[in-house]
Formats: structure tokens, C-alpha cells, sequence
């Protein structure tokens, strides 16, 4: 879990540098692919606890 807060703090410091050389249509279809991933991985760490959480 340490290693995916990094991860995701690091996508973050990234996306703040990148985002503003893109162009909009690019900038928006780049940043629904990164929600998108982030709230597939949110799931699946909800999913793995509520899995834990019924043993």
C-alpha cells in the first residue's frame, strides 16, 4: 500500500507538469484515463479488504 501512495503522488506531481502542454482534447482524454485507473484500483483495494474483513 506504501508503494501505491507513491505511485499515486508521483502520477499526480506529474500530471500537474504535463497537463498544461497539452492541448484540451488530449488533457481531457488523458486525465479520464487516469481516473479511471485510480478508481479501478480504489475498487480493488475495497475489494480486497471487505474480502479480508469476512474471514
Amino acid at each position: 500500500m506504501k508503494v501505491a501512495g507513491i505511485e499515486r503522488t508521483l502520477m499526480q506531481v506529474c500530471w500537474e507538469a504535463l497537463s498544461p502542454s497539452l492541448d484540451k482534447t488530449t488533457r481531457t482524454k488523458l486525465k479520464t484515463f487516469i481516473d479511471v485507473t485510480d478508481l479501478f484500483g480504489q475498487m480493488y483495494v475495497a475489494r480486497d479488504i471487505a474480502s479480508k474483513a469476512q474471514r
